[in-house]
Order: C-alpha cells, then structure tokens, then sequence
C-alpha cells in the first residue's frame, strides 16, 4: 500500500518520509513562489535578503539562505556579484508550469481513486469540484465554506 501524502510536490521536491512534512526551507520558497504568482514580488523586482527572511519566518540565516539557494537553482531567481538576488524573468510561468505538471499526480489522480473507492460517479466528482472552485473565487459570498 503506498501514502499518497508522501508524493513528491511541484519539481520534484519531496517531503521528509518519516513525518511527511515539508522541510521548512522548502515552505519558504513555495511561499516566495505564491508572492512571486500573485505579483507581490515582481518579475524582476529584487528577492527578500536572508536577514529578511529570517526575521519573518523566525528561521536561521542557513535555512533562509537554503530557501533562495533553491529558487535560484531553479531557474526563479538570478544572483549576480555584489547585487541582490532578483526574480528572473518568465519565473511567473516557469513556476505555473511546474505546479501545473504535478496537478495530476498530486492531486486529481488521488482524488479519481478516492472517488472511485465510494462509487462516486464522475458528473458528482465534477459538480463537488465545481462547487469548491467557484466558492473560492474572489468575490464569491461562499468562500471559505466546505462542502
């Protein structure tokens, strides 16, 4: 029997096998990533410092640095001598992509083989989804609410 939960996350990334949590430099440059789709940290815009990072999510210089020595490796950020680190450019697509990749294996191939487990028929599967999609969008007097 295999734990689903243990998957590797967008790009391969994966998580601690014994507790199935995120190292917390990875939490941190998923969480760079979010600021970086929702614009927030700007496609060429410079990347928070380590001693910002530090002071936000309460974490050592090393785990900061660990967290933008990742999105760099990944092509999200560019460091150049003397210079703060900035968002590279095509990063916001680069990172949609990768998560996009991992949609199915992550999330809609599990959610299938649970629904196929209660004899939930697909059109019921599709309306459940369409339901949750729609109460999260901006706007929308149901967000927030489970169904």
């Amino acid at each position: 029997m295999t734990d689903r939960t243990r998957r590797s996350d967008d790009c391969g990334r994966k998580p601690n096998t014994l507790t199935n949590e995120w190292p917390v430099y990875l939490a941190i440059s998923r969480d760079l990533e979010d600021g970086i789709l929702s614009g927030e940290i700007p496609e060429g815009g410079a990347a928070p410092s380590v001693r910002v990072l530090t002071r936000h999510y309460g974490v050592s210089s090393t785990t900061a640095g660990r967290a933008l020595r990742q999105l760099r490796d990944s092509n999200v950020l560019q460091a150049r001598p003397g210079q703060k680190m900035r968002v590279a450019g095509g990063s916001r697509a680069l990172i949609r992509a990768c998560r996009m990749a991992a949609l199915r294996p992550r999330y809609i191939e599990p959610l299938l083989v649970e629904a196929t487990r209660l004899s939930i028929p697909l059109p019921e599967v599709l309306a459940a989804l369409t339901r949750s999609f729609e109460s999260e969008l901006p706007g929308s007097r149901s967000k927030g609410n489970q169904d």
